[in-house]
């Protein structure tokens, strides 16, 4: 879903003057993605580069509560600090 000018949602919720984060986190959470570029070829993650950041935790949260794990995603590297569990 977008606009004319091929914003998303998440485009248009970050450029707010006053963004609201609770409405971020649930377009994220219903999986925005922070990477489609618009018409301007310019991504949510160009404009608010927290937005990689509240993705990570936001899947660290899920990946715990999941697995039951201590696995921890840094950047694209998946660190798991309990190596025992591996076979």
């Amino acid at each position: 879903m977008y606009d004319i000018y091929g914003n998303t949602p998440l485009h248009l919720a970050i450029v707010q003057p006053e963004i609201s984060w609770n409405c971020v986190l649930d377009l994220l959470e219903f999986g925005a993605k922070i990477c489609i570029k618009n018409a301007t070829d310019i991504c949510p993650s160009d404009i608010v580069d927290s937005l990689l950041r509240i993705q990570v935790h936001m899947i660290n949260d899920c990946w715990k509560i999941l697995s039951g794990s201590t696995a921890v995603i840094k950047g694209n590297i998946l660190d798991n600090n309990d190596k025992s569990k591996i076979n």
